[in-house]
């Protein structure tokens, strides 16, 4: 394997979240060297330097390897590397050790201007710290979901700036949830992808939700405060379709465990599938309309009735509606329609004008843990589709991807008619 798609093979196992900039998103991708970790770590932290704007960024990184108790520590700058002076100067000072102290019993991001510098001070050849102004980000093991034997890591991003930054709502965000992203990372660049945890993952996405529904929160109350009706409504819909999906999330899980433990059976009855459909597509509506997403529902109201389990097929057009507006961008169309075949089947076409999936791709994404390669940086398990595939087949169905004028991806679903298999 080269070394590009090892890199690709390693960041395609990261779970960032959806809403990383695509610049960042790109860079991270990029930034994996597996031959060391020294030149991973100093590629990030340039990456994220130039994102929010800061003069230089210093880094230092301390791992712990549980397989034979030792331990190193990196520490360098964008501006002069690995073990450079500015770096020296950090540590020696005791500004290294200070912020640490403060960094692990708070473990999110913490600014600090010159005037409220809590830590030494330390000037030489022309280098002085602290400057105008710090953003201190934590990254650790102590984030994310790990086990015993995977050994532990402690690190930081020190960005400075000349003068007070003027940071927009989108950076503010992202600075909320880089200490998680940037565990996972890290982890990620230590572990093969079969050892991707969903439990792992899920937790991940859980505490991104719980940080950003928290400044929401505060946000909101900012608003209703001044009596901003507008700005409030729009805080609203976002932690609605916010926690719409992480509701999906664990559900995905909690199915993944039932398949696992053989436990994935389905109770079948007669079941209204257009009318399925219609409150599945109410519930997302914050989330198509967060998006901008044109959503078309073309039901057969002459089509008879399926012989399903709603409450797990439910599962099945959650799961396609949720990669139809992850893979899509803003402002585009999706599609469901039903009709009778007039075989004893009724047809589901779930469609979207997204990404698309490349034709490499289509042979594998049933298969567990697959994950397309136009979609690394983006959040997920891979056990979306190979649960969806599952469900259907338990419902003695089927399901494969087919063709729409004007459409990207289509899903094509086939269950029975109320009855056929009584």
């Amino acid at each position: 394997m080269n070394e590009e798609a090892k890199k690709s093979e390693v960041s395609a196992n990261v779970a960032l979240p959806r809403g990383l900039p695509s610049d960042l998103n790109g860079e991270l991708a990029a930034a994996m060297d597996e031959s060391s970790f020294d030149v991973t770590l100093h590629n990030v932290a340039e990456a994220v330097r130039k994102k929010l704007a800061a003069r230089d960024c210093l880094y230092l990184c301390s791992i712990k390897r549980s397989s034979d108790l030792t331990a190193s520590t990196v520490a360098g700058s964008c501006s002069g590397g690995p073990d450079d002076l500015l770096s020296r100067i950090w540590v020696e000072s005791g500004i290294a050790d200070a912020v640490e102290q403060e960094l692990t019993s708070r473990l999110s991001a913490v600014s600090h201007s010159s005037f409220s510098w809590p830590f030494p001070s330390a000037a030489a050849n022309g280098l002085s710290l602290p400057r105008e102004y710090s953003l201190l980000i934590p990254f650790s093991t102590e984030l994310i979901v790990t086990r015993k034997h995977e050994g532990s890591f402690f690190g930081y991003f020190a960005l400075l700036y000349d003068s007070f930054p003027e940071l927009a709502d989108d950076s503010v965000s992202l600075i909320i949830t880089l200490p998680l992203v940037l565990s996972e990372y890290f982890f990620a660049a230590q572990r093969g992808p079969a050892e991707q945890s969903s439990a792992g993952l899920l937790a991940h996405d859980l505490k991104q939700f719980i940080l950003l529904q928290e400044q929401k929160l505060s946000r909101l109350r900012s608003a209703l405060e001044k009596g901003d009706r507008d700005s409030a409504m729009t805080i609203i819909r976002r932690m609605e379709a916010a926690s719409s999906h992480m509701k999906l999330a664990a559900s995905l899980l909690m199915l993944a465990d039932r398949d696992s433990s053989g436990k994935l059976e389905v109770r079948p009855i007669d079941t209204d599938v257009n009318q399925l459909i219609r409150d599945i597509a109410k519930a997302f509506e914050p989330r198509f309309e967060l998006n901008e997403i044109k959503f078309t529902a073309e039901l057969d109201e002459k089509s008879p009735e399926a012989w399903i389990d709603p409450a797990i097929f439910s599962s099945v057009l959650n799961n396609l509606l949720d990669n139809a507006i992850k893979y899509s961008d803003k402002q585009r169309e999706v599609r469901v329609r039903t009709w009778s075949n007039g075989s004893n089947r009724i047809a589901i076409e779930v469609a979207d004008k997204g990404m698309g999936i490349p034709s490499d791709d289509q042979a594998q994404i049933f298969k567990k843990r697959f994950r397309g390669q136009n979609t690394r940086g983006l959040s997920g398990t891979g056990l979306g589709l190979y649960l969806v595939k599952k469900i259907v087949e338990a419902h003695s169905g089927s399901i494969r991807l087919a063709a729409a004028e004007g459409y990207s991806t289509v899903f094509l679903i086939e269950v029975p008619c109320a009855g056929e298999s009584k």
